[in-house]
């Protein structure tokens, strides 16, 4: 059971974190529009890697909306692609469960909204959750979407 959650947990993780999958439409209070790749979010401020500005940083003070791009079927398509490439993948369910102890993740699979977010897809909510970008950073998640990558 325990296995079954992280699994899912990190595969929306590889999700949201993979570039390919998805970008992010941020739109600013002041009617502004940037779209790029959410790198990170401190719980303050929001770095995106953004096409023609580099990297941007955004106080989430700053921040009416993050929306994730791509039609839902293409969106779908590619959770179901991403999951069975985690599950067939030896090295990353290795991976998998070695970070089934780790604090980061726990405090993501301990927390409501993320969980509740994670089950109905909501990639937004998640993106804006500090606990879950802190995850995107982690080595080993990132270990994960490298492999993913290739």
């Amino acid at each position: 059971m325990v296995g079954k959650i992280i699994v899912t947990g990190l595969f929306l993780i590889a999700m949201c974190a993979f570039p390919a999958s998805a970008g992010q439409r941020v739109e600013l209070l002041d009617g502004s529009v940037l779209q790029g790749e959410i790198l990170s979010f401190d719980g303050k401020v929001y770095s995106v890697q953004t096409e023609n500005l580099g990297t941007v940083r955004i106080d989430k003070s700053k921040v009416r909306t993050i929306q994730t791009e791509g039609s839902p079927p293409e969106s779908r398509q590619a959770v179901q692609d991403l999951r069975s490439r985690m599950m067939t993948n030896p090295a990353i369910l290795g991976i998998i469960m070695e970070l089934q102890n780790d604090p980061d993740v726990q405090a993501v699979l301990n927390d409501p909204e993320i969980v509740s977010a994670s089950e109905a897809g909501d990639f937004n909510k998640l993106l804006s959750n500090p606990k879950f970008m802190k995850l995107l950073q982690n080595q080993a998640v990132q270990e994960i979407v490298k492999g993913l990558s290739k």
